[in-house]
């Protein structure tokens, strides 16, 4: 439960490696890591959907609409993508814990969450659980190497998303206002 409340892989791996210690079996371990991450991801749903019934009653009584276009943007994105990243999410640092939420908010169905994210659970947990019980003390090495540099790979992705934003937002910037520029010139014109 901790490894998947915490979305720490770190402790998943410490886990298989702990079973393979103990003579512990390896489908057990899968099966444990497997349930316990499924079952975090079950409450973090479900307490999604009990917001969303919260703020759906509350925008009713007092007549509340929202009309966001950056919104029906993101709502459209999450129902064109959402298997995929029903089945993704646990495996994005940082996301793990906003995502079941967001997917329980956005109304999607209670079915197609439930076995898409019991994949991903089986899969996160087969992935981390096999890597600390076959490789446990080598997998610690190199996740803690990660670790050292995860803040300058996080900060690089950052920076280049920064890059990509305020490039976007210059050239409609510039593009506005050359229209408005043409526009003005056109109407002068007709004065």
């Amino acid at each position: 439960m901790i490894a998947s409340a915490l979305n720490s892989a770190i402790v998943a791996v410490i886990a298989g490696f702990a079973a393979k210690a103990e003579s512990g079996s390896l489908i057990a371990l899968i099966l444990i890591l497997t349930i316990a991450s499924h079952m975090i991801s079950f409450i973090y749903f479900i307490a999604g959907r009990v917001i969303r019934s919260i703020a759906v009653r509350f925008m009713n009584k007092h007549h509340i609409h929202l009309k966001s276009k950056k919104l029906a943007k993101v709502n459209e994105s999450v129902q064109k993508y959402r298997l995929l990243f029903i089945l993704m999410y646990r495996f994005l640092p940082g996301i793990r814990f906003i995502s079941p939420y967001i997917i329980g908010i956005n109304a999607t169905s209670f079915w197609p969450f439930f076995f898409i994210d019991w994949v991903g659970a089986f899969v996160w947990a087969v992935i981390f659980g096999v890597l600390g019980y076959l490789f446990g003390a080598a997998t610690m090495h190199y996740m803690d190497e990660f670790s050292n540099y995860a803040k300058y790979i996080y900060l690089t992705a950052a920076v280049i998303i920064i890059f990509f934003v305020v490039k976007n937002r210059l050239i409609k910037f510039i593009q506005h206002r050359q229209e408005s520029k043409a526009s003005k010139s056109g109407l002068d014109v007709f004065l």
